[in-house]
């Protein structure tokens, strides 16, 4: 009888425990899936890695991960450019401010030259993700979103006649999807 009972208790429970770890599955592929669509955690310790890693994704065709990515990389950059030129402001006006004593002067001094490195490094990442969305853009054959950051990547990235230079391919670029080439 003991035998019987157990083997009943066993078929009464047995569906309710295939449908927890149905369940389970379920939640576990819906936590993995939001987590890999989820926003990317760039800062400044992880910048490169993610626009090398960016740029690998770009060369294999995986061009959606390559937009999430640069688009993460451009925000950051813009948003942080943003931050440092509201900064710079405020340090400028506190640097010639008479009262100021001369150690809080050189400590300015000193945070100024900081941001001036910032700057550079942000602002040429940022040229050169809006280079890499553009890039990605227009290979999806979203012409109107890629002129936009090449156009952007233009007005950010320094000028050069090097035909390997950011700045040189952004403008080739748009002007092969503006149907100009060989007009500028």
């Amino acid at each position: 009888m003991v035998p019987f009972l157990i083997v009943l208790m066993a078929l009464a429970i047995w569906p309710y425990s295939a449908q927890g770890a149905e369940r389970k599955a379920k939640r576990q592929a819906a936590k993995s899936t939001s987590s890999a669509q989820g926003a990317i955690g760039v800062n400044d310790l992880n910048l490169l890695d993610y626009f090398k890693a960016a740029e690998d994704q770009v060369k294999r065709g995986g061009t959606d991960e390559a937009l999430r990515t640069f688009h993460a990389i451009y925000r950051y950059t813009d948003d942080n450019l943003k931050f440092i030129a509201c900064v710079g402001e405020a340090y400028e006006k506190a640097r010639n401010d008479p009262s100021l004593a001369q150690d809080q002067k050189e400590t300015l001094y000193l945070k100024m030259q900081r941001t001036a490195g910032l700057t550079a490094r942000y602002t040429r990442l940022k040229g050169e993700s809006a280079y890499n969305l553009g890039l990605v853009y227009s290979k999806k054959g979203d012409a109107a979103q890629a002129r936009g950051y090449l156009l952007e990547a233009c007005r950010t990235l320094p000028f050069s006649l090097d035909a390997g230079s950011f700045w040189m391919k952004s403008k080739n670029l748009f002007l092969g999807i503006s149907g100009l080439d060989g007009e500028f």
